[in-house]
């Protein structure tokens, strides 16, 4: 059998598979056994040392229901390409985690899975000192802390919400007020830094009683809480930007119910657009978090990462993602007016 169809087949380099035919040079057990499988032909489901090649996607989900958007879509994303790379997904609650850990002091459940996808909670030093106990290849979707040098994948939610903060502005917008939450994940703490920046780019300076940053209810009811919160202190804002479309919905809802009109008394700009951005009335504009793209580019990254070895280097390390704006009917140009 050639090191070339072994490597074809296998979707790996030559240099990979001759060192593991040959011993030598250092190689991921992952990838040892998987080209040692194909050349023995145990591969196959029938024989007795079958072993199940898993990758195990990390997340709370309880904040984002499996069956929401956020998760479906990147879940189908990663799921297509573990697929193809013949491996089986397997979600891991971050509970079971701190379980196991409290249990046994290690994560039996990562003895199961060949690499993961690591999702939230919050990648921190602490789980990036577990992870790497183990020896386990790892990539993080969105949400890391940022002294650690981890395999990234994150949308560029920083300057989708200077743009955002910048198009309002240039639509004669002065008084942009901001709603959302969990500022401890990045993705969200980017949003925000990223609408105080913007608002400082256009020569407006931040006012408190125009932010809501403490929603912990991701849902209809934190957009509408934020909304009632917001206009219990204010209500000159002539734009709101939502942290999420997650809280899009209870927002509309909320200005309806105390007959402010969208976008003729307040535009609002949110992020992710969700499948209800363009359905809504008025339709919502939102920054397009490609989330099926960044699930297949993360789990393309962690297969480089596990058929590379220590005297080879991964092409990328992070990848930004670049979210479009959809600029829909929820903004007024007042500069038209």
């Amino acid at each position: 059998m050639k090191t070339k169809e072994i490597a074809d087949a296998l979707n790996l380099s030559t240099a990979t598979v001759s060192r593991v035919l040959n011993n030598k040079g250092s190689v991921h057990p992952s990838t040892k056994e998987r080209v040692m499988q194909y050349v023995t032909g145990r591969e196959s489901p029938d024989s007795d040392s079958y072993d199940l090649k898993t990758i195990g996607i990390v997340d709370t989900y309880s904040r984002h229901k499996i069956n929401s958007y956020y998760l479906s879509d990147l879940l189908a994303g990663a799921d297509e390409r573990i697929h193809a790379y013949q491996h089986t997904t397997m979600l891991i609650h971050s509970d079971q985690i701190e379980l196991e850990m409290m249990k046994y002091g290690q994560v039996k459940i990562f003895d199961h899975c060949n690499g993961l996808l690591w999702l939230e909670p919050m990648y921190s030093r602490r789980y990036e000192e577990i992870v790497k106990k183990h020896n386990m290849p790892c990539v993080v979707i969105n949400n890391c802390e940022d002294d650690i040098d981890a395999y990234l994948v994150k949308s560029d939610n920083y300057s989708s919400a200077k743009k955002a903060v910048n198009f309002l502005a240039s639509t004669g917008h002065k008084r942009i007020a901001f709603v959302g939450g969990y500022l401890n994940l990045t993705n969200h703490k980017d949003r925000y830094l990223g609408y105080v920046d913007g608002l400082k780019a256009e020569g407006i300076e931040p006012d408190q009683s125009l932010i809501i940053d403490d929603i912990t209810s991701w849902d209809d009811h934190g957009g509408a809480e934020g909304i009632y919160r917001l206009l219990g202190r204010r209500k000159d804002m002539d734009a709101i930007v939502l942290c999420s479309d997650f809280l899009a919905l209870g927002a509309y809802k909320a200005l309806e119910g105390m007959h402010i009109a969208i976008p003729n008394d307040v535009s609002i700009v949110s992020f992710d657009d969700s499948p209800l951005a363009s359905y809504i009335k008025p339709s919502l504009s939102s920054f397009r978090q490609p989330l099926t793209e960044i699930g297949i580019k993360a789990t393309n990254l962690l297969f480089e990462i596990m058929s590379s070895s220590g005297s080879e280097t991964v092409p990328t390390k992070n990848l930004l993602i670049h979210c479009p704006f959809m600029v829909r009917e929820s903004i007024k140009n007042k500069t038209e007016v």
